[in-house]
């Protein structure tokens, strides 16, 4: 085969540099605000909730009083 007949044969294929940009293009659209889906503003939600509860009981462990209510409550 000659040079010609493997650049036409390959030409249809994307190259990696291809894939890499397509990708990139992708995930800038993607990752913008107004593109977001529904599972992940949920998530994002959920993940604050946490954190909020999070803090909420580092607070009760150091209050001894709030530690108190926590165990008798169990």
């Amino acid at each position: 085969m000659t040079k010609n007949d493997l650049i036409a044969k390959y030409k249809p294929y994307p190259t990696y540099v291809q894939i890499a940009k397509e990708g990139y293009e992708v995930g800038l659209k993607e990752g913008r605000e107004e593109n977001k889906n529904q599972l992940i503003r949920n998530l994002e939600k959920e993940n604050e909730e946490l954190r909020a509860y999070k803090i909420s009981m580092e607070s009760t462990l150091h209050d001894p009083e709030k530690l108190a209510c926590l165990i008798g409550g169990l």
